[in-house]
């Protein structure tokens, strides 16, 4: 099988995971931090199963490090940031 093409091996989840946080920034910044804060451990959370899921060549650019490195990495800051957004008062 041949490789990904360049530009969608680096577009790949990594996509995902700059649109994700790019969404999760523009809600803390229009006063929504629970949603925001959520939204970014979701991103996260499922940045790392896509990088547990998928082959190095369709990884992308989230492929930085060995996949069990890279997912518990990625694991561990969508856990900070789901606990953050349990531990946020409701306004």
């Amino acid at each position: 099988m041949s490789p990904a093409p360049l530009g969608s091996r680096l577009l790949g989840p990594w996509l995902l995971l700059a649109t994700g946080t790019a969404v999760a920034v523009a809600l803390v910044v229009t006063g929504h931090l629970k949603a925001g804060a959520n939204v970014l451990g979701g991103t996260l959370a499922l940045t790392a199963l896509l990088r547990a899921a998928l082959p190095l060549r369709l990884a992308g650019a989230v492929a930085a490090r060995s996949r069990v490195v890279d997912v518990l990495m990625l694991s561990a800051a969508a856990v900070a940031a789901l606990v953050l957004a349990a531990t946020l008062p409701t306004p």
